[in-house]
C-alpha cells in the first residue's frame, strides 16, 4: 500500500465515512421539515437552502378553502417579481375595504354578482367577467347582490 492510499485508510476514509453519514442524516432532516410544512419535495440545486419548490398548478376550491380557514378577504397564492395573483372575496351587502394600489391589477369573476366604479366608470359585474384597473386608479366593488369571489392578478407584484 503506498503512503498516500495508507493515509486515506487511515485518516481520510474514516473522516469522509463519517462526513458523509453526517451530510445523510442532515437531509433527512431537511427532508422531514419540508414534509412537515406540507411540502412535497425539497428544493433542489442552488435553491436548497434559499426557498421552497415553485407551485405552478392551484385550483379554485383549494385556495377558497385556505382562503376561508384564514378568515381573511384575500388569500394572495402566487408571488413572483413580474407578478401576483390571490383570490378576494366579499360577502353579500359587504363593503370593499381596497384602496388604490400601486401595480396594474386584473380581475377575473369566478362567482357573484356586484358593480364596480373605475374612476368616474361604472359597470355591473357577474361571473365571468374580466376587468382591468390601471395602477393607482380610485376603483371599488359595490351593491354586493351575491357573495362575490374573483381571481385577482397584480402586475408587476403587489407591493406590501
Amino acid at each position: 500500500m503506498s503512503f498516500s492510499a495508507a493515509f486515506l485508510w487511515r485518516r481520510g476514509l474514516p473522516r469522509l465515512l463519517a462526513n458523509t453519514k453526517q451530510l445523510k442524516v442532515r437531509i433527512r432532516a431537511s427532508l422531514q421539515r419540508c414534509r412537515n410544512r406540507g411540502e412535497s419535495h425539497a428544493p433542489s440545486g442552488a435553491a436548497w437552502h434559499a426557498k421552497k419548490r415553485m407551485t405552478h398548478f392551484f385550483h379554485i376550491d383549494d385556495l377558497s378553502r385556505q382562503r376561508a380557514g384564514k378568515n381573511k378577504l384575500y388569500l394572495e397564492f402566487l408571488r413572483v417579481p413580474a407578478m401576483s395573483a390571490g383570490v378576494y372575496v366579499l360577502p353579500k351587502g359587504g363593503a370593499d375595504p381596497q384602496k388604490p394600489h400601486r401595480e396594474d391589477e386584473m380581475y377575473y369573476v369566478i362567482r357573484g354578482r356586484a358593480h364596480i366604479r373605475i374612476g368616474s366608470d361604472h359597470a355591473e359585474v357577474r361571473a365571468g367577467s374580466v376587468i382591468f384597473v390601471e395602477a393607482e386608479l380610485e376603483h371599488r366593488f359595490y351593491d354586493i347582490q351575491e357573495e362575490l369571489e374573483v381571481l385577482v392578478f397584480f402586475a408587476p407584484a403587489e407591493q406590501e
